[in-house]
């Protein structure tokens, strides 16, 4: 854990080995902005992809691909903080609506669902960290890279794909099928009740957590 310092709304920012999902909270202590913030960057963001790069499919006159990213997160419970798993879960279910409505077009929608990928976003800049914390979750031997996720994007972007639209591909080691469990195992646990916090992931914002007042 880092240096604590203020933060603009009271509470201590710190640094984290390993790193959590979007909004940190228990449902009983989530803000409604950071719920919105969340929602912006998760889901609003992918309707916007979507929305525009469809509208240049469709003048083009040839179809296209557009592939999201889910998460495991979006399709069983407790495979990460609430918001954030809700907001994937989301871009599960636009994925397959705007399938529906694009396969006349001849537009695939299709998602990814990685699990544990050993990303900056995931480790912080400490993947021995976040593979020691994680890997007893994966039954894989060990936990997917980049290119397993690009993989999957070739297949969705390749002729191979022609006939799957609607399809969110799971890439996790057997994680899901192991049942995740992943906040009340092991060491990726939201604060106690009380405290909330916000991880920005890549944005080079800190990771703030601060006490909520008690209710009145």
């Amino acid at each position: 854990m880092g240096t604590a310092a203020p933060s603009p709304r009271g509470g201590r920012r710190i640094g984290v080995e390993g790193r959590l999902a979007g909004r940190v909270a228990v449902i009983t202590d989530l803000f409604a902005e950071d719920w919105d913030y969340t929602f912006a960057v998760l889901v609003r963001g992918v309707f916007l992809g979507t929305k525009h790069a469809a509208r240049q499919m469709k003048a083009q006159g040839w179809g296209g691909s557009i592939i999201n990213t889910a998460s495991i997160a979006g399709l069983v419970g407790d495979a990460g903080p609430v918001c954030y798993s809700v907001a994937k879960a989301a871009v599960v279910h636009l994925t397959r609506a705007t399938a529906a409505e694009l396969a006349p077009h001849r537009i695939r929608v299709n998602a990814i669902a990685p699990g544990p990928i050993l990303t900056p976003l995931m480790h912080g800049g400490r993947p021995e960290t976040a593979t020691e914390m994680m890997q007893p979750f994966v039954p894989w031997p060990n936990l997917g890279q980049p290119d397993d996720i690009a993989g999957a994007v070739v297949f969705f972007a390749s002729d191979d794909a022609a006939y799957v639209t609607g399809d969110v591909m799971v890439v996790d080691g057997g994680l899901t099928a192991s049942g995740p469990g992943i906040t009340r195992r092991g060491g990726l646990r939201v604060p106690p009740p009380g405290f909330v916090g916000v991880d920005r992931g890549t944005t080079g914002d800190a990771f703030v957590i601060r006490q909520r007042p008690p209710a009145p």
